[in-house]
């Protein structure tokens, strides 16, 4: 155990007509790729801690290769643009030590579709947040193993 402590902030992308979000849902090639207002709106709390932000896309499984790619270990092109953006923003220093964006789109399935893959990505800003970064790192190592439920746990 450690004694880092986070501040964390959950967002959401709403879309209209999704999730019970009143509207009419965009067709895919009219949906909005934007996210730096709700990044911008959780770092405008003046956390107390180093700041970590997850953040869901909200996105149709076919329109989710646009903002994370090809390889989950690498930030896509449009994940490395909206991290410059944001930090130019925030005078050259990421406003977040974790930014975690994931897409979850079995709600956009239609009855009797199989659930479509999930995508997520997982960045730590090169500024460490303590000597060690300990527990930084173990969760951004646990944002790929959402829903993964285990069989066990190891003995404490």
């Amino acid at each position: 155990m450690t004694s880092e402590r986070f501040s964390i902030e959950a967002k959401s992308k709403h879309r209209p007509g999704v999730l019970g979000q009143a509207g009419l849902a965009r067709p895919h090639e009219k949906l909005r790729f934007t996210f730096g207002r709700l990044i911008n709106d959780a770092a405008a709390k003046n956390p107390k801690h180093p700041l970590v932000i997850f953040l869901d896309t909200n996105l149709p499984f076919r329109s989710a290769h646009h903002v994370y790619g090809n390889d989950p270990a690498v930030p896509s092109k449009y994940i490395r643009e909206l991290c410059d953006r944001i930090r130019k923003e925030h005078g050259g220093k990421y406003p977040f030590a974790m930014l975690a964006l994931t897409n979850i789109p079995h709600h956009y399935a239609d009855p009797g579709e199989n659930d479509p893959p999930k995508h997520m990505h997982a960045m730590m800003t090169e500024h460490p947040v303590s000597s060690k970064g300990i527990a930084l790192r173990a969760l951004s190592d646990a944002v790929p193993l959402f829903g993964n439920i285990p069989n066990e746990f190891p003995p404490q």
